[in-house]
């Protein structure tokens, strides 16, 4: 079956309840395959004949008809058309970049050069394990009631109840004096860092969370239930990476 056919046939299915813009960029892209290769049978065209046509367009040309070269492959293959994806092999894989971890060494250096307000924020996101916006808003959103404080976080709508011993309680008596932003908790943090490890990828600030769940597991609490999260490949996502041979000590 010539491509130019079979995109006519694909079309019928392909489109059925698609966002009208969508559909005007699948166009777009089919007439795009249609002009270069609707003449050719798909059972016969090859990564060198499409990679051809590719080498010549720019790249962000090349990424979107690829993607719609896939799709048309993979409908050829439920279809019993043809029994590969050829346009899997012009994709180019991606690389994936070690994510700097913190440590609770690491940690505590920066808490030992940060001012004031840096100190009580690390102290609280470390022991609440929480993210950065949720921290900032524990001055005036959150609520305590029965020795428990109720985190309502922002990202998810999701609550977190953490119960409040002596570590939350000294964490939680410098709420009202935090950084005025994330932006600016952010900035502060990675200049100490790099102030610490200069010519080396640093953790950001949003590592402290990934720190606290370590933590709070190593505790022997459910670090996906403290994160929130829904899902545990969620939270794991968090934990990879980080050396959990060591006890480490909260400050």
């Amino acid at each position: 079956m010539l491509i130019r056919d079979f995109i006519n046939q694909w079309k019928e299915t392909l489109f059925v309840n698609v966002k009208p813009q969508t559909i005007k960029n699948y166009n777009y892209l089919l007439k795009i395959i249609d002009t270069q290769f609707g003449d050719q049978a798909v059972e016969n065209i090859t990564v060198e004949t499409m990679a051809k046509y590719l080498i010549t367009q720019p790249s962000s040309k090349q990424y979107y008809v690829i993607k719609m070269l896939e799709m048309m492959f993979r409908a050829a293959y439920f279809k019993g058309i043809r029994f590969d994806n050829p346009s899997k092999l012009l994709i180019k894989p991606k690389q994936k970049r070690a994510r700097p971890r913190l440590t609770a060494q690491d940690l505590e250096k920066v808490y030992e050069l940060a001012d004031t307000q840096l100190k009580n924020y690390i102290k609280l996101a470390r022991i609440t394990a929480q993210r950065p916006q949720d921290i900032l808003n524990l001055k005036n959103v959150h609520e305590i009631k029965d020795n428990t404080l109720h985190i309502k976080q922002n990202k998810t709508g999701n609550t977190v109840d953490l119960v409040i011993g002596e570590a939350l309680g000294s964490a939680l008596s410098g709420r009202f004096n935090l950084p005025p932003s994330v932006d600016v908790a952010s900035r502060q943090f990675t200049g100490i860092m790099r102030q610490l490890k200069p010519n080396q990828p640093t953790p950001t600030l949003y590592e402290i969370r990934s720190l606290g769940l370590i933590e709070h597991e190593q505790r022997g609490g459910n670090p996906q239930a403290l994160a929130g999260h829904s899902r545990s490949m969620q939270t794991l996502t968090y934990l990879r990476g980080h050396d959990v041979t060591k006890k480490v000590q909260s400050i």
